[in-house]
């Protein structure tokens, strides 16, 4: 129980289309809980900008910027900064094949001057989607993150480096014109330098959602 999470997400956001060019902003706070008790606090903004290459492919760039307290443990306290760049494209065949990538560079800097805290980030996703059948459609991705840490450990006197590894699998099947459940599997892969940091994590999450 102690390992039990909680979280409360809210986010508005404006999205407007200007010819060939697409624009969206908004604005995210989240509270997290840690065995019924406040972990962390993220607020955030983003922007993005997609542009369509045709009536088959789109490109895109974005940015995103938070900033993480943890009530408890100040010392964590930071602020993250990440941009990035996107490649959609549908293939076009029966199927509606869609591919995507996304590949991206962020830091996370400690606001306490913690420099063993800060890190430096680099990560790649790609995916694809098709339909299996009328309201039936999978998709499946893969995503590779490195982190690098700005100075050695205090207590081990070493410099954490960190290579995640992640796929996912799930379905979108409607159950209505405007009701969809969506099954996913997903399992994540976390190597570090620092042995305390290595895990495995394999999730089963079930979605519902009506779109009013």
């Amino acid at each position: 129980h102690n390992y039990d999470l909680g979280a409360v997400d809210l986010t508005t956001g404006l999205g407007w289309v200007a010819g060939l060019n697409r624009y969206s902003v908004s604005a995210q706070l989240q509270q997290l809980w840690l065995d019924q008790e406040s972990f962390r606090r993220a607020a955030g903004l983003s922007a993005q900008w997609q542009h369509d290459l045709g009536t088959a492919s789109q490109v895109g760039l974005y940015a995103q910027w938070f900033a993480l307290r943890f009530p408890d443990q100040e010392i964590r306290n930071a602020r993250r900064q990440v941009v990035g760049a996107t490649l959609a494209h549908g293939f076009g065949d029966s199927a509606s094949t869609v591919g995507i990538a996304n590949l991206y560079v962020g830091r996370e800097q400690s606001t306490e001057e913690v420099d063993e805290l800060g890190f430096d980030l680099r990560g790649l996703r790609v995916g694809l989607s098709r339909s299996l059948s009328t309201g039936l459609r999978v998709s499946a991705s893969f995503g590779w993150e490195e982190r690098r840490h700005e100075a050695p450990d205090s207590f081990f006197g070493v410099t954490r480096e960190d290579r995640q590894l992640e796929w996912r699998v799930g379905l979108d099947h409607a159950l209505a014109t405007r009701l969809t459940v969506s099954p996913l599997v997903s399992h994540l892969r976390n190597r570090s330098t620092l042995g305390p940091n290595e895990f495995r994590r394999t999730q089963v999450q079930v979605g519902l959602r009506y779109r009013y």
